[in-house]
């Protein structure tokens, strides 16, 4: 665990868990930006992303799943943080945005056909 890790503490209520689902991202006046999610919970998602958004932009994001376009769906949402990515990280993208809902009962419908979301193959 480093340093940064330690000294912040945990605040989350919800479980988090992995999942990979593509997102096309829309608000702040940018459309059809993409993303893939990391991680979510009840409350909101992680999202990985070269396009900047800034906290408190008001989002629209359309998650895309394998199993087709009748399954896509779109969920409102909030940009609390962004994270940029440091030049040694993993992440081939440049910002990681945490969001949460607006309508947290939605987006529960969502997430619960993706709970058992694996990463994708290396």
């Amino acid at each position: 665990m480093d340093d940064e890790t330690k000294s912040t503490p945990e605040r989350r209520i919800e479980h988090r868990f992995a999942t990979y689902v593509a997102v096309e991202i829309e608000g702040q006046g940018k459309t059809a930006r993409f993303g893939v999610t990391r991680d979510a919970s009840g409350g909101g998602l992680l999202v990985a992303t070269p396009s900047r958004f800034d906290v408190g932009a008001e989002l629209v994001l359309r998650l895309h799943d394998t199993n087709g376009p009748a399954a896509d769906a779109s969920v409102k949402c909030t940009v609390v943080r962004v994270d940029e990515a440091k030049v040694t990280s993993d992440e081939p993208w440049r910002y990681r945005l945490a969001v949460r809902f607006e309508d947290p009962e939605a987006a529960a419908i969502f997430l619960a056909e993706r709970k058992g979301t694996v990463p994708p193959p290396p």
